[in-house]
């Protein structure tokens, strides 16, 4: 596989593990392939606009209702219910309230309309009120009818104007810090020129820039909006992203790999093919690349919900995994074809039971001891651990766990760190016991190790030989400094992370030289 030329000039950021400034020396560009695979959560399901949480209790609508021409005491109003999609509701449910009781309780179960007729009390206010939120409130509208015809209450888009935690919109609003400024604004949303996406996601086939919703619907994000962007910032050659990802499969049947043995997954065998489909017609699927040269440059993979279905799917998930790898590369004639795992961090590092506690019992190591396999792999397969990226219900747009809450920020920093750790694998350098690092002056990678990795707390670093003025930084998953020392002269490190458990970043700095390992603390 052909690496792109390192600078001297290499700049080490500390949240990114290792992303460098490149400074190819070709005339001649090539396409830079990457897929990204696996089920719905590749797909993307972080929100964009609206959610349903915070709305339950909400009034929506107040009026006094009016039984004309003749008021009786009470009397039938028409209760029209629509939804934009066609699936119904999708949870959302009215509550019509008069003298604090309540008269009638709502809700579209199904289908693109229905009707349902509503008993009220003339002359005597009646409160709109949610019962239960649901999601795709945009989808949501109804209209309330006297008796003579007239509308007395509507209602367009389920959330008004009250946004969900952590929608892209909400995240960006609260964006003090500028991290995610390269997006854009709602209504401005940045393209990245110079690199596209094939996503064929049912309801259509993208093939276009990268921009703000390409999720698996519109008005959803994916991994690949910050995936794109940091690697678009790597390669001075143009990038595509080929996106291989369907919702609802298994990695044990759907996926399956051939050398697993039994019946190879159809969405294994579609995998491979729509990745030859559209490199093979670059050309014609892409023509405002203009260029057909391509290299497969790397495979990602963030996937395993539904191998929590049985025992049976969980116990094998491991072998099944190290099989999808080995395939891959075969099947696409790359025998060192860089790889990223991303973990099935549902749950974060809470206790939940059930499903979740099997997808972070199971599952999710199952996937750290493929990814971190660096004695089988080298640097070549990289691990992303995406539990610290957990944010619970309350602080999302809606409660869905088995799509991380559909929290935008969390699809944010997933799609980042798979993008940098395939910078490492690209490099030979996605290591997880230990990390490079990089002496700017001279371009010479030394090795830095250290241990135990995950810790309960106490962490030596073996340097390898002796530095002087060594400074130790030590940041949380969010960017937040949590420890700072200085050490004189040392060719080892001992100290304390204490802290919530999760991912840390250390920073050690000495002269010329700079590196970056990541610690998971349990």
């Amino acid at each position: 596989m052909t690496k792109p030329y390192i600078s001297k000039n290499v700049i080490i950021v500390a949240l990114a593990l290792l992303s460098f400034s490149l400074n190819n020396l070709s005339a001649q560009q090539t396409v830079q392939v990457f897929v990204l695979a696996g089920q719905s959560n590749m797909q993307g399901y972080g929100k964009i606009y609206e959610g349903s949480n915070g709305f339950a209790g909400d009034t929506v609508s107040t009026f006094t209702p009016s039984c004309t021409p003749l008021p009786p005491t009470t009397c039938d109003f028409t209760f029209d219910m629509a939804d934009s999609y066609g699936d119904g509701w999708n949870g959302w449910t009215y509550d019509f309230v008069q003298n604090g009781v309540v008269a009638a309780t709502e809700t579209l179960s199904g289908g693109f309309a229905g009707t349902a007729t509503i008993t009220l009390e003339h002359g005597v206010a009646c409160y709109v009120i949610v019962n239960t939120p649901g999601a795709y409130g945009g989808e949501v509208s109804w209209t309330l009818t006297n008796p003579a015809g007239v509308v007395e209450a509507s209602l367009t888009g389920a959330n008004g104007g009250n946004p969900a935690p952590n929608t892209l919109v909400d995240v960006l609003a609260n964006d003090t810090s500028g991290q995610w400024s390269m997006l854009g604004t709602n209504g401005n949303w940045s393209v990245l020129d110079d690199a596209y996406l094939y996503f064929d996601r049912g309801s259509d086939t993208i093939r276009e820039n990268v921009t703000v919703g390409q999720g698996a619907f519109s008005d959803l994000i994916g991994p690949e909006l910050m995936f794109a962007q940091q690697i678009d910032a790597y390669y001075v050659d143009p990038i595509l992203i080929v996106k291989t990802a369907w919702g609802g499969l298994s990695l044990a049947e759907d996926f399956r790999p051939p050398s697993a043995g039994g019946t190879t997954g159809p969405y294994y065998t579609k995998m491979i093919e729509t990745v030859d489909l559209v490199t093979q017609n670059i050309g014609t699927e892409f023509p405002d690349i203009g260029i057909t040269d391509f290299e497969i440059a790397g495979f990602a993979w963030f996937q395993g919900w539904n191998d929590g279905a049985s025992n049976a799917f969980l116990n094998e998930y491991e072998s099944n995994l190290h099989h999808l790898v080995n395939d891959v590369r075969n099947d696409l004639g790359l025998p060192n074809l860089p790889v990223v795992i991303a973990s099935s961090g549902h749950g974060g590092y809470g206790s939940y039971g059930g499903w979740i506690q099997d997808i972070q019992d199971i599952v999710s190591v199952a996937q750290e001891n493929v990814g971190c396999n660096d004695t089988q792999y080298g640097g070549t397969v990289g691990f992303v651990d995406t539990k610290p990226f957990w944010i619970e219900n309350t602080d999302s747009p809606d409660e869905a766990g088995h799509h991380y809450h559909n929290n935008a920020l969390s699809f944010l920093n997933i799609g980042r760190s798979i993008g940098d750790e395939m910078i490492l694998a690209v490099n030979d350098m996605a290591f997880c016991s230990t990390i490079s690092s990089v002496n700017t002056e001279n371009g010479q990678v030394d090795r830095t190790f250290i241990y135990p990795n995950p810790t309960k707390g106490n962490l030596r670093i073996d340097l390898a030989e002796v530095y002087y003025n060594i400074n130790v930084t030590v940041r949380n998953s969010m960017g937040k400094r949590v420890l700072q020392s200085k050490f004189d002269a040392s060719d080892r490190i001992e100290f304390i992370l204490e802290g919530k458990n999760g991912v840390y970043f250390i920073e050690i700095t000495s002269e010329h030289k700079k590196a970056v390992l990541r610690i998971v603390k349990e």
